[in-house]
């Protein structure tokens, strides 16, 4: 199906991975995975959650702004092999 990832920072929630398989969209099981991120952070008394996600990527930056994240910073991450990824940074207020 896919796989997420958490990690606590501080008063922060970082959504660090939610993949999805493409046999396995349309199936709610992204709507599923934010939920229960989202209740993690609640019963667990986080302030918020944050997440990276590709600028290219626009399905997913959809999907997270309608579920209550904004966009706080647009970032490119560049690395020794010349190559680089252009990201949002986002967060959601609990």
């Amino acid at each position: 199906m896919g796989y997420l990832g958490i990690q606590r920072q501080d008063e922060k929630l970082i959504l660090s991975k939610l993949y999805i398989l493409k046999s396995f969209h349309g199936k709610k099981i992204g709507k599923s995975a934010l939920e229960f991120v989202n209740r993690f952070a609640i019963e667990n008394k986080f302030e918020k959650i944050e997440l990276m996600v590709n600028r290219q990527n626009q399905n997913t930056v959809d999907i997270y702004l309608k579920n209550g994240f904004e966009t706080t910073e647009s970032i490119v991450n560049s690395f020794p092999n010349g190559h680089s990824v252009e990201d949002y940074k986002m967060k959601k207020i609990l």
